[in-house]
């Protein structure tokens, strides 16, 4: 009988293991851009994107051989401009670069930003909200 008591906790540890690495990364508060009323985006159509800015591997990164994949949260307006960025999944290492460099993308504004510019409210801006992932890939 003593020795099922170990086991039953050692089972017990590895089932809550198993279910916190399947659980998605929690959102930062910094990512909620509810205030904006985005529009969310699952997908965008490729030739929607104007602009495309490839992150700068971090000395920091490159010096521990460091690789790894940045998710990016966008905040768009409705002219295509990347308003906000958030980086919420991924080495911390690699977030600061990869929200810098979604900063600079750039959409058409109209095409595949589940909004349409005609018929513009001057009052409110619109924005839809995206996600975008960045692969830091370690290269002599």
């Amino acid at each position: 009988m003593k020795l099922i008591f170990p086991i039953v906790i050692i089972i017990v540890i590895a089932v809550s293991r198993a279910a916190a690495q399947s659980e998605p990364p929690r959102m930062p508060e910094k990512c909620d851009f509810s205030a904006f009323a985005p529009v969310p985006m699952e997908l965008f159509p490729d030739e929607s994107v104007v602009k495309r800015v490839a992150p700068v591997y971090p000395r920091r990164a490159r010096a521990r051989m460091v690789e790894g994949r940045v998710s990016v949260k966008l905040l768009i307006d409705e002219d295509g401009v990347v308003e906000k960025a958030c980086a919420f999944a991924g080495p911390q290492v690699f977030r600061p670069a990869a929200e810098k460099a979604a900063l600079q993308w750039r959409f058409k504004p109209g095409s595949g930003l589940a909004f349409t510019v005609q018929g513009r409210n001057p009052d409110r801006k619109r924005y839809a909200s995206a996600f975008i992932s960045f692969t830091f890939k370690f290269q002599n």
